[in-house]
């Protein structure tokens, strides 16, 4: 929601008429959700499974405003061009008109990087997503979270800051954790929030993790057994960091 009451939905389109592409579209309801605009379309995106990922990966569109000015709207999302990657685009006008895609993450190689959240705060924007970099060579066996923000610590949109790594410890999110030990499960669910303090930006990060699950199941035959202790462990965690303005 913006400063001046506006609320904004953002969400993936199937276009259809035969482009392979999907897209991102957004509407806005300027009394309280009774009305609602017709879509406008921000951005084509590209939204097939995750090479070299066991559990699902569907594209989401996060939506974000500029505190200090309603009229300042950032949308992010996951697209695959060869591997997945992190994308924001702005708009100066309300939503009715969008600037071209910027990367967030800088992680050049083939692995993955999807379910971006974003917020916006003291006019910064801060984005956190999931990330599978630590893996070896092309496998996609290690995930972690990772941040990036911008309009703040130096950076001016469309350029980001460094990546930051917020989890600890990376884990493995292809652990078959559906189907009695035959699908793989990772929850889609990652939040970020973020304070001004008066001298700092405080952004809380909480994510869902596999560091827990014991064994992790990457045999597709079922099995172990549904009850067993700790092999469909998935737990919550969460990090603060403090980000200079």
């Amino acid at each position: 929601m913006a400063s001046n009451g506006t609320i904004y939905a953002a969400y993936t389109a199937f276009q259809g008429g035969g482009n392979p592409f999907n897209g991102i579209a957004i509407v806005k309801s300027t009394d309280c959700g009774k009305k609602w605009s017709q879509p406008v379309f921000v951005g084509t995106i590209n939204d097939p499974q995750a090479p070299g990922v066991a559990f699902r990966t569907p594209a989401f569109a996060f939506v974000a405003v500029d505190d200090a000015n309603p009229n300042v709207v950032y949308v992010a999302y996951q697209s695959l061009s060869g591997d997945y990657d992190i994308y924001v685009q702005r708009s100066m006008d309300g939503a009715a008109t969008w600037g071209a895609p910027v990367q967030v993450n800088e992680d050049p190689g083939a692995h993955q990087q999807i379910f971006p959240t974003i917020e916006a705060s003291h006019s910064a924007l801060h984005v956190a997503w999931y990330d599978t970099r630590n893996s070896a060579a092309s496998s996609n066996d290690m995930l972690d979270v990772y941040y990036a923000s911008t309009n703040n610590a130096g950076f001016t949109y469309p350029t980001f800051s460094h990546n930051v790594r917020v989890s600890d410890v990376s884990h493995n999110g292809n652990c078959l954790l559906f189907g009695g030990g035959t699908a793989g499960f990772h929850g889609d669910y990652i939040e970020l929030d973020a304070r001004w303090t008066g001298t700092n930006h405080a952004v809380y990060v909480a994510w869902a993790d596999h560091r827990d699950v014991s064994p992790c199941d990457l045999d597709p035959a079922p099995g172990p057994a549904s009850n067993n202790t700790g092999n469909r462990n998935e737990n919550i965690y969460g990090s603060m960091l403090t980000v200079s303005p």
